[in-house]
């Protein structure tokens, strides 16, 4: 932007105190993305880490260090004293502060852990510290193998729908846990199909 519209640069401030405080909470946001691939290898892989409650938990601190940190309440050996407290970095506090609110229910494992605006970024309801039954949506009749989800559907004469899904994928995510859950489709999902869930990023070797 800067580069079609050269005159934008004029009215930026001069750097100072605020460049130090956007590149630290840019750390914190980099902190929190790293969290998120790392789950992404802890689903693939399956080594049981990052569960969902401690995904949602790390967020939360991090969350709360920003907020304190805008807030003035917490400060590194590089940052100036905040003297005063300017309406962009309240705003800005504030909206991380929602969000971080937004999050707690996260942890619970209750109707409202569905953190739907950020399905995908987090591991599925299904892999909690509370174990599989915390899931409320549609449950695969079979994982990761055609063959026998094939053999199912012949026995109960059922059409087979295949989801090509995946560990680390967004959309999927999003598609699981707030579409197929609605009464009318889960319904319709459990009544009429046989429902086989293909990992395609899954690293477990089959044969």
């Amino acid at each position: 932007l800067f580069a079609l519209f050269p005159g934008w640069l004029n009215s930026l401030p001069k750097s100072g105190g605020w460049l130090t405080s956007v590149k630290v909470v840019l750390g914190f946001l980099e902190l929190a993305m790293a969290i998120k691939f790392l789950s992404n290898a802890d689903l693939v892989m399956h080594w049981g880490i990052l569960k969902r409650e401690v995904f949602f938990g790390i967020w939360i601190i991090i969350g709360v260090c920003i907020v304190l940190y805008l807030f003035g309440k917490i400060r590194f050996a590089h940052d100036s004293p905040v003297k005063k407290l300017s309406r962009g970095r309240i705003v800005l506090a504030l909206i991380f502060l929602a969000f971080t609110l937004y999050l707690v229910p996260g942890v619970t494992n209750t109707r409202y852990a569905n953190r739907s605006l950020i399905s995908g970024f987090a591991p599925p309801l299904n892999y909690s510290i509370y174990g599989t039954d915390a899931a409320k949506g549609v449950e695969a009749d079979v994982v990761n193998d055609y063959g026998k989800a094939l053999q199912l559907a012949k026995a109960q004469n059922k059409p087979l729908l295949l989801d090509f899904t995946g560990w680390a994928c967004v959309n999927c995510r999003k598609m699981e846990e707030n579409v197929w859950p609605k009464d009318e489709v889960k319904v319709l999902i459990e009544k009429d199909y046989i429902l086989v869930s293909l990992y395609v990023d899954d690293r477990k070797m089959l044969p």
